[in-house]
């Protein structure tokens, strides 16, 4: 894993020292090329998502967006990589206060092959909670349910158990939008 830009320069190197061989006439310009070929595959397939969900963990959000903004083409990603760039986007749409966007960029990871049930069952829980700030009180509840689907993980838990708080609350005082339960404030 590495950056947009060193990638970018190995690429070019390796291009450039194909074409200095082959002017040499030496029969190496092949594997320069090479070199080359699955650099450029490399770069476009898995981008820098990796990164920036690293980055995600340790909750440097600046660098994450720079990351995540430096994807341009996210339909070459692989399934996996795209569906996690779509949950990170949600990150940022969500830290930006546009939660219909977000809403989007959530339905599109979940559509697009997150791989592990714990973020399979982390992005319900992030869908359930900005439907509620959506005052989308039954799309919530659809999420809730699916999240509940998924085995058990000791740190969603809290989460599963905070949204059906808030769903019951707002059943009760027929109040629309919901809060950002700290729980899930904790996870982002």
């Amino acid at each position: 894993m590495s950056s947009p830009l060193f990638r970018i320069i190995v690429i070019l190197c390796s291009l450039g020292g194909a074409g200095y061989q082959f002017y040499l006439g030496s029969q190496s310009w092949m594997f320069y090329l090479a070199a080359a070929t699955l650099l450029s595959y490399y770069h476009f397939r898995f981008g820098s998502v990796l990164i920036a969900y690293n980055a995600f963990r340790r909750q440097d959000f600046a660098t994450m967006r720079k990351l995540i903004g430096a994807t341009s083409k996210p339909q070459w990603l692989s399934p996996a990589n795209r569906a996690c760039y779509y949950f990170l986007k949600g990150i940022l749409a969500t830290i930006d206060e546009n939660f219909q966007e977000a809403k989007q960029f959530y339905l599109q990871a979940v559509d697009g092959g997150l791989k592990a049930d714990h973020m399979k069952c982390l992005t319900y829980c992030i869908l359930a909670d900005t439907s509620l700030r959506l005052a989308e009180s039954q799309e919530a509840k659809k999420f809730l349910a699916k999240a509940k689907e998924f085995p058990e993980q000791d740190d969603i838990k809290p989460m599963i158990a905070e949204l059906e708080s808030q769903l019951a609350e707002d059943n009760a005082s027929a109040k629309p939008g919901g809060t950002c339960p700290s729980t899930i404030k904790s996870a982002l």
